[in-house]
């Protein structure tokens, strides 16, 4: 359970503050840039997670994040495009 809720905090995380840094939710799904800055950071955030001694490999949807950045931007687009994801970081942007 431990290394699911790292690896889901871990995403979570690198996509929401991406996505409050772009302005909002559409401007963070319509630019290339910003998804691989994304991909960037939960990246960044495994890392901290195994570092401290949760391996997040165990979870079989953090593959895809070994995957090449374009592919990795393809795939969070279409999970967050679909309306409930966006909502949810959207209501983190307003804080």
């Amino acid at each position: 359970m431990l290394a699911w809720l790292s690896t889901y905090f871990s995403v979570e995380a690198g996509v929401i503050a991406t996505a409050i840094k772009a302005g909002d939710v559409v401007m963070f799904l319509s630019d290339d840039e910003r998804i691989r800055g994304a991909v960037l950071a939960i990246r960044e955030a495994l890392t901290v997670v195994g570092a401290r001694g949760v391996n997040p490999r165990s979870v079989p949807d953090v593959q895809v994040f070994s995957a090449p950045e374009g592919e990795v931007a393809r795939t969070i687009r279409g999970l967050y495009a679909s309306g409930r994801a966006a909502r949810l970081v959207e209501s983190f942007s307003s804080l």
